[in-house]
């Protein structure tokens, strides 16, 4: 489903009023919610917009979609960036599990992460130029393995070493977001949205995110938040 806004404040305020919606439902459902996100600059307005919402942040638990493997304190930590801008205010009250830097290796932290972690409720991704989600790149010698459930059983994380891009990193597998309840994917910009349409037809392999577009998908309906 296309949701599609003037700006970056009026989507960050929707995708805010839609993730506390449906946090709340699973609180009402479950007694607990699990909420996965993703890095980057896209989701900061996002961040910002529910640590200003006074829901029951205090059964809300957050994980990482992707994690690039630096030190939590590092500028480019993902969790880093969850911290600064997430759990402030009202989200203080949330829990926080990361996934870089918990055990001495790479390895070491995505076996602890498919032991320890749970199944998402609702995640919030976002979608690079090339049409990558989470640290799904198309270019990565782990790529196939990350999407063939078969390759990966009940693993919901995978160590991924991008050529094009920095950092070694851990990732949600496609079998990860296939078992999340709601996925929402914000992007930005008419680039974006090109590769994004070009990915939903089924035109190339190489746009990560047309798994989640795909007629064969079994996982939860893409909801989709894009402005210019």
């Amino acid at each position: 489903m296309w949701h599609q806004f003037d700006n970056a404040r009026t989507c960050a305020e929707a995708l805010a009023t839609d993730i506390c919606f449906l946090l709340e439902k699973a609180i009402i459902e479950k007694g607990q919610a699990v909420l996965a996100v993703s890095g980057g600059r896209s989701p900061v307005p996002v961040f910002k917009e529910l640590s200003s919402r006074d829901i029951n942040w205090e059964h809300v638990h957050i994980i990482l979609v992707d994690e690039r493997h630096v030190p939590p304190e590092h500028e480019d930590s993902n969790e880093n960036l969850v911290r600064q801008h997430l759990l402030q205010d009202h989200a203080a009250r949330a829990s926080f599990t990361g996934l870089a830097f918990q055990t001495d290796s790479l390895q070491g932290d995505v076996d602890k992460a498919n032991a320890e972690l749970p199944d998402a409720d609702i995640a919030l991704l976002g979608m690079g130029a090339d049409g990558h989600i989470a640290s799904l790149f198309a270019h990565a010698p782990e790529y196939r393995q990350a999407t063939d459930p078969r390759a990966n059983g009940n693993d919901r994380y995978i160590a991924i070493r991008p050529k094009r891009a920095p950092h070694d990193r851990i990732s949600m597998t496609l079998n990860a977001l296939q078992r999340t309840g709601c996925l929402l994917l914000e992007i930005s910009g008419t680039t974006r949205r090109d590769v994004f349409e070009r990915a939903a037809m089924g035109n190339s392999p190489d746009y990560p995110v047309g798994h989640l577009l795909d007629r064969t998908w079994s996982g939860p309906r893409v909801q989709t938040y894009w402005y210019p």
